[in-house]
């Protein structure tokens, strides 16, 4: 098992390959265009995020931060492909940080941060 900081290595290795040239070198930088071009979904993947944003009312902004918080965990674990258990782990981390109308818990605490 490799370590958290060669995981992390390699995926920055990863990202600087992918974008170069592009003005683009982590996978943040990514306006819609770019996500649409490196962060290809497949099928079930595609699923998932349309259940997502139907159930969990989420914005475009949401869905595109979902889609590259999946090609990050994906860099992390070696993959070149995003997979529905990557979109999975980013729509648990996405949702935590912007509660839909769905998600009242805590909403008050939200709106006292802002």
């Amino acid at each position: 098992m490799l370590t958290i900081k060669a995981r992390i290595t390699g995926a920055r290795k990863t990202q600087l390959q992918r974008f170069k040239g592009s003005g683009i070198f982590f996978n943040g930088q990514m306006d819609n265009r770019a996500v649409q071009k490196y962060c290809k979904l497949d099928r079930e993947s595609e699923e998932l995020m349309k259940k997502a944003v139907e159930k969990l009312d989420l914005s475009a902004r949401s869905c595109f931060k979902t889609i590259k918080v999946s090609r990050t965990i994906a860099d992390l674990k070696g993959r070149e492909q995003i997979q529905c258990d990557h979109v999975q782990e980013a729509l648990q981390y996405v949702c935590w940080q912007f509660p839909g109308p769905g998600n009242h818990e805590g909403d008050e605490e939200i709106k006292r941060r802002r």
